[in-house]
């Protein structure tokens, strides 16, 4: 095709112009009162508490069956990211490991995700609006984040790609640690030092205290 732009003078998409919702942390927040009430199911509270917690993509969520993944008892969880981002192992905070404990993870397909998104929506009193998902909820973490942490930070804990990638420091820090059982127990390092300061500013953890 002809292209009638020299370097630079290419059309731009204007910030107005890009269809990203984010969702109002109000409308998080009943979610997550539908949860603790009961409302919503063990699997949608679930995925709900993942999500709200590390800003997980659907793809994400949809990989957190495997038996490694998730692990209630050294307190860890394992996304696989998408997106060329970063997978690492991230802390498990208390205040949703109830929850998660409640259901069965398997590995899931991201039509079922998205079903178990829309119902989590209807049984939560909101309205689907077109595009509004699961990553809805990443933007809005990310968003609030942003307010109280440097960008590194807020980086690292949402498993975007590395600004400066490739950055050899980053790479070489230890994203798992193998143990005699070949598999991982902890969260080491720079990994748990993001988790611990993210979860002490965190918007939503707070509202899942008690279950």
């Amino acid at each position: 095709w002809e292209w009638n732009f020299r370097r630079g003078e290419g059309p731009q998409v204007q910030e107005s112009q890009v269809v990203a919702p984010a969702l109002d942390p109000e409308v998080i927040a009943r979610m997550i009162t539908a949860a603790r009430e009961g409302i919503l199911t063990a699997e949608e509270a679930a995925y709900l508490a993942f999500a709200t917690t590390y800003g997980t993509r659907r793809e994400e969520l949809a990989g957190l069956g495997h038996e490694s993944n998730i692990d209630l008892h050294g307190l860890t969880a394992y996304i696989a990211t998408v997106k060329h981002g970063r997978a690492r192992t991230h802390m498990l905070p208390p205040q949703i490991v109830p929850i998660l404990g409640r259901h069965d993870f398997s590995p899931q397909s991201l039509s079922h995700l998205q079903t178990v998104w829309y119902l989590t929506e209807y049984r939560s009193g909101f309205n689907h609006v077109p595009q509004v998902g699961w990553h809805s909820i990443r933007r809005t973490l990310a968003t609030l984040l942003l307010d109280s942490l440097p960008e590194v930070t807020v980086s690292s804990f949402l498993r975007w790609k590395h600004a400066s990638s490739p950055n050899m420091p980053f790479r070489y820090s230890a994203v798992r640690f193998v143990g005699f059982d070949g598999s991982t127990t902890r969260v080491f390092g720079e990994a748990q030092e993001v988790d611990q300061k993210v979860f002490a500013v965190h918007p939503f953890l707070p509202l899942w205290e008690g279950q």
